[in-house]
């Protein structure tokens, strides 16, 4: 994947395009999980080349491995508020 700073991801299509196969499903895992248990108002962007919930703060992000070595590196999510998550 191209560095952050000289590319900028516009859309998720965009980033499932460039994941690999396995870290796209857990992505999309992730971010169906996420969604679930948010209230209706919060949403999801694409910042941070990376998938990012918001309601009133941020909630979190969901930033998948792009290392080639899969062995030590895997998708994660990042709770920016995780004590407000359920009322963000």
């Amino acid at each position: 994947m191209k560095s952050s700073q000289s590319f900028k991801i516009q859309s998720l299509l965009q980033l499932y395009e460039m994941l690999p196969e396995e870290e796209r499903l857990i992505v999309d895992w992730l971010r169906q999980l996420v969604k679930e248990n948010l209230p209706t108002y919060c949403k999801e962007k694409i910042s941070y080349n990376v998938p990012f919930f918001y309601g009133k703060k941020s909630i979190c992000i969901i930033w998948p491995s792009r290392s080639a070595r899969r062995n030590k590196e895997r998708s994660s999510v990042w709770l920016l508020y995780g004590n407000r998550f359920e009322g963000c």
